[in-house]
């Protein structure tokens, strides 16, 4: 709306605002205008070409029982089609969503670092393990959330991680 006049977006704000209000939600089968006000919102054009249909449709006194009704039985559909479109989305999140690992209390697991190189120190990170430890599962804080100790301090805690910065500890069969 503002083409390559950007200092100009204040001005267009008002219809943005207009298209905004008067577009159907998908989530709930109306538009904002009508969901909260009781009517859709009228034109420019509506006003001026067509003045007594809005003088009309304004005066509905004998009319506000079933109008009433209407928009009642309305916000019921909305408030159904709300809760319908978050269970889809909740579906469609926890598809996407891992399993819990089940980590046990006692468990050893590796901890994802993230080094940083620094060429004072000559450290760069392309060459740092990607993993540190073992560490000791001290607590499940949630299902996704645990707390890690070190094995040689078992009841000091030293972090709380998320499950994917955890993977379980395997000991590799020695090598000759």
């Amino acid at each position: 709306m503002v083409k390559n006049q950007h200092n100009v977006w204040p001005t267009a704000l008002p219809a943005i605002q207009f298209a905004i209000n008067t577009a159907v939600c998908q989530s709930t089968g109306f538009t904002p205008a009508y969901l909260t006000f009781g009517r859709e919102l009228r034109t420019p054009c509506d006003l001026t070409h067509d003045l007594s249909t809005v003088i009309r449709s304004e005066n509905f006194v004998h009319e506000i029982t079933p109008t009433l009704k209407k928009l009642a039985n309305d916000l019921k559909i909305a408030k159904e089609n709300v809760e319908k479109a978050q269970e889809n989305n909740r579906l469609a999140a926890n598809k996407k969503r891992r399993p819990d690992p089940g980590y046990k209390v006692g468990d050893l697991v590796l901890i994802t670092t993230h080094p940083i190189s620094n060429q004072e120190k000559n450290y760069t990170a392309k060459f740092a393990p990607r993993r540190d430890g073992p560490y000791q599962i001290l607590n499940k804080i949630s299902s996704t959330i645990y707390e890690v100790c070190s094995p040689e301090a078992p009841n000091t805690p030293i972090g709380k991680f998320h499950t994917s910065a955890i993977k379980k500890f395997e000991k590799r069969a020695s090598y000759r």
